[in-house]
């Protein structure tokens, strides 16, 4: 095994990680095969002559794993959102018009902002001004009477 300045070990693992030339190509590289400036001339895609045909882009007798359907067994699960397509932000419940986190009816602390504003209608008479949501909230909490 040939040995490699320490530079040119560093700037063959930053064209690795820029995607400049292939893990074939890393590996010739830090073996002493080829240069560094070949591996940048050959590219991502390609490969020193004597790299495992493995590592390249494929042969044309392979199928990829999107178009094979038989091959679900050894398919790599995809990365889920944390964040649903089906999560959507709506306005606070409390009346204040700012938007809630996905899936939520108060924004932070905002749910004691309206029993404070259901308690305060209680004792002014007033109720009926009170959102739909607002009366519902008092209902489930037991603060309204319904």
């Amino acid at each position: 095994m040939t040995t490699i300045h320490h530079n040119t070990r560093k700037a063959t693992d930053i064209s690795l990680a820029k995607r400049q030339i292939s893990p074939a190509s890393h590996r010739a590289v830090l073996a002493g095969e080829i240069t560094l400036q070949a591996a940048r001339d050959l590219g991502r895609d390609g490969a020193p002559p004597a790299a495992d045909a493995t590592d390249g882009p494929g042969t044309a007798t392979q199928i990829s794993r999107e178009s094979s359907g038989t091959d679900d067994a050894h398919t790599p699960p995809r990365p889920v959102s944390r964040i649903s397509k089906d999560d959507k932000t709506q306005e606070c419940w409390c009346g204040c018009e700012e938007l809630t986190s996905p899936n939520r009816k108060w924004r932070p602390g905002h749910d004691q902002r309206a029993k404070g504003i259901i308690r305060r209608a209680i004792k002014e008479g007033k109720v009926g001004e009170l959102s739909p949501q607002l009366r519902d909230y008092g209902a489930e909490r037991g603060l309204l009477d319904v």
